[in-house]
């Protein structure tokens, strides 16, 4: 698996289908809650270098995790809710042109393929709670994300990262 990432990888850099978005950067205002606690959210436009179905010159392949988690898949520009006690990131799905979004709410380390380029995230858990951790390719830490008040979906570039375990 971790060969088809690579390859994957290597070939969307070539291609030049691949742009790096600044990670934690703001995304967009404060959302309003649902009745039950949710966020309501809108996914980001969708990333420079996205083609229209059919304008693929390379395999592609739907960005997943191990333990799989509940997703569901959003237009750019589209409404979404993020539900109180989750952590949910958007990643760009490349199969069908839209956001996909992973509802993570367990405390346990959730394996990523395929998240390639920038996305976004929003940590809806429950205080208190430990930061999201963010790890890379050889179990380094690379971010820690907090719960913030107010709530915010945050731009993130996921190509680094190899898991990650929201608690």
């Amino acid at each position: 698996m971790r060969a088809i990432r690579s390859t994957i990888a290597t070939l969307g850099i070539l291609a030049g289908m691949l742009v790096a978005v600044s990670v934690a950067g703001p995304a967009s205002a404060v959302p309003a809650k649902d009745a039950r606690g949710g966020q309501v959210l809108t996914a980001p436009a969708a990333p420079p270098g996205a083609l229209a179905k059919g304008d693929m010159a390379i395999a592609v392949v739907e960005p997943t995790t191990y333990p799989s988690v509940t997703t569901h898949p959003v237009a750019p520009g589209a409404i979404y809710t993020c539900g109180a006690g989750y952590f949910c990131a958007l990643v760009w799905n490349p199969v069908t042109n839209l956001w996909k979004v992973f509802f993570f709410y367990y405390c346990q380390t959730q394996y990523v393929y395929n998240w390639l380029g920038g996305g976004a995230y929003l940590n809806n858990q429950n205080p208190p709670v430990q930061p999201t951790q963010i790890y890379g390719q050889y179990g380094e830490l690379l971010a820690a994300l907090v719960v913030e008040n107010p709530r915010r979906q945050r731009d993130f570039d996921w190509n680094p990262v190899w898991s990650l375990k929201p608690c």
